[in-house]
């Protein structure tokens, strides 16, 4: 009934415009109606059983033709909910829970052709428990049937390794309670001990199943799944009392145990209206967590069936019989692996949470495209290396320690135009190569965005003028591209910390002068590098740009550079000054 409930309050919120949504509210008022008939169906059926107003021969009837009532609308309401289900194997699961019922129906006419018709107690064993042993064998293929909850190889030991445990608990409970009983009281042929044992074994496996599918059941399909669970749970607790009170020669038709039978089935032809019903819109997009009931599920029966051993023992029974003993002692090797296997489970987890991390910290910091340091990790690498700059103590000997250069492809936009985007990606790709192949591993090469590059030289081991002049002579080979040869040129403006000169120098105002030389090296005919002197020509404190000999070019009088190669001499050129903010 909760299930039911919560079913049909996920209606309102949902608007109430919608013809969809009439449609819904009406089912839900049909199911709520149909729950509360079986509600008052099994109240009529537990005052008979337990006041006994009738006759003897009358509370059986009763008792017999509602059990077969009960079966018979199960197997009906699950042939619909076939039916109504799309084709898989949550149609094929239906089909064979309608074709259990369908099978105790039948095994219960028989029985109850014996009590009522023939007017005698049912011989055992009889054509009535082919019938009755199908209902566990099909039901259990019903729940075997349905999807899966996860397919990972730890998913499925797990579910192995919790099957184990709860039907062992299983087996330790129905050996306090009617297992041991069928064993101790035997029978007259080895034919009716094998069924009287097949009964509580079949249940065994029915349970378990059951904890199993409704503890990896998604949302959608929870609430039936839980009156299909509860039902065949108190299938099963009837099916034991049965042979519980039939071991010890105290069964008779009629007795409240009964009502077990008539309640599942009741339960199991409500599943069926449920699913046979179709149900509002659900969420999407939320991430499904294990909730603890799931988490604890298969613990649920271990801890049973420890409290009936204990039970037990202190009620001087003595101890416990050799199969009990042997059940327990693979529950512990069973609920130890389980445990271990929790704790492999957590470690991998860990670790693929480091390596997400990992990796999102490298998205973070690093161009999707070509893998180099973005904008954000270059300017850190720079501002930790004048930070080391500053601090050490070789610096006061003069030699430069640390540089920056900005590379811009030449004309890359009309690659763009003329190819597409895909040949400028391809195009990025290979000056990066190029780029990391002309520099050593200790240097840093990042893309700041779109055509643009930069390198930071730390320690540098030979003239960073020298690595300027190597980096546009490495562009110089043609690329193909989209079929097409393209000449590939950059323009590179370098900018060198001073030591001791320059000690308060920062990041910022480094990259800004590297940034103003690579414009000025653009505008002095591409293909070309340019360096960027910090020192002011005579009175004018504006920026100039000088020539790698370190003389000096009054702004705006700088001469139009030689291309690389064919002149020692390259010229620097005068370039407004554009800030560099970082991207963090």
């Amino acid at each position: 009934m909760q299930a039911v409930r919560r079913w049909a309050q996920q209606l309102v919120v949902v608007g109430t415009d919608s013809p969809d949504v009439t449609a819904w509210r009406w089912e839900a008022r049909r199911v709520q109606v149909a729950a509360c008939l079986v509600a008052l169906a099994l109240l009529g059926y537990a005052v008979v059983l337990l006041a006994d107003p009738f006759p003897r021969a009358a509370t059986v009837a009763v008792d017999d033709v509602g059990q077969l009532l009960a079966a018979a609308s199960a197997a009906v309401c699950c042939v619909v909910a076939a039916r109504g289900a799309p084709a898989g194997r949550i149609r094929r699961a239906w089909l064979l829970l309608a074709a259990g019922t369908g099978a105790w129906a039948a095994g219960e006419g028989v029985w109850s052709y014996y009590e009522v018709l023939a007017g005698r107690a049912a011989p055992f064993p009889s054509l009535a428990d082919v019938g009755f042993l199908a209902f566990p064998v099909l039901a259990s293929a019903a729940l075997l049937v349905l999807p899966a909850g996860g397919d990972l190889p730890v998913s499925r030991a797990r579910d192995l390794l919790d099957g184990l445990i709860i039907a062992g608990s299983l087996l330790v409970l129905t050996w306090a309670t009617s297992l041991g009983a069928v064993l101790d009281a035997g029978g007259p042929t080895r034919l009716s001990v094998a069924l009287g044992l097949a009964y509580p074994l079949g249940d065994v496996v029915v349970i378990t199943l059951v904890l199993l599918v409704i503890g990896r059941a998604t949302a959608d399909r929870r609430g039936v799944l839980a009156l299909v669970a509860v039902g065949l749970v108190a299938l099963a607790g009837a099916d034991s009392a049965f042979v519980y009170l039939t071991s010890t020669a105290s069964y008779a038709s009629g007795t409240v145990s009964d009502l077990g039978w008539v309640a599942g089935f009741a339960l199991v032809a409500l599943a069926g209206v449920l699913a046979a019903t179709p149900a509002p819109p659900a969420s999407a997009g939320q991430a499904r967590v294990p909730s603890w009931r799931r988490l604890g599920l298969p613990y649920l029966p271990l801890l049973l069936a420890a409290t009936v051993v204990a039970g037990q023992l202190l009620a001087g029974r003595g101890p416990p019989p050799g199969p009990q003993i042997m059940l327990g002692l693979g529950l512990i090797a069973v609920v130890l692996g389980r445990q271990f296997l929790t704790l492999a489970d957590n470690r991998r987890l860990l670790v693929e949470l480091r390596a997400e991390r990992e990796h999102a910290r490298h998205l973070a910091l690093h161009d999707p495209l070509t893998g180099l340091p973005n904008r954000a990790l270059f300017y850190d690498r720079v501002a930790h290396a004048l930070s080391l700059r500053s601090r050490d103590a070789t610096a006061a000997s003069g030699a430069a320690t640390t540089s920056v250069m900005f590379c811009d492809l030449d004309d890359f936009k009309t690659v763009n135009d003329r190819l597409g985007h895909a040949a400028g990606d391809a195009l990025l790709v290979a000056v990066a190569g190029r780029l990391r192949a002309s520099l050593r591993p200790a240097d840093t090469v990042a893309r700041l965005g779109g055509d643009e590059f930069a390198v930071l030289i730390e320690q540098p081991v030979e003239p960073p003028p020298q690595v300027a002049a190597r980096l546009v002579d490495a562009m110089t080979a043609p690329l193909i591209l989209a079929g097409t040869e393209l000449a590939v040129s950059i323009s590179i403006g370098l900018a060198t910390a001073i030591p001791v000169a320059e000690e308060a120098l920062d990041a910022d105002a480094l990259l800004q002068r590297a940034d103003a030389a690579m414009y000025a090296a653009k505008r002095q005919g591409k293909a070309t590098w340019v360096i960027h002197d910090p020192r002011p020509h005579g009175n004018d404190n504006r920026i100039t740009l000088a020539r790698h000999q370190n003389r000096l070019t009054p702004l705006g009088h700088a001469a139009r550079p030689a291309p690389l190669g064919r002149s020692p001499n390259q010229t620097g050129a005068a370039a407004g000054s554009r800030g560099l903010a970082p991207d963090r």
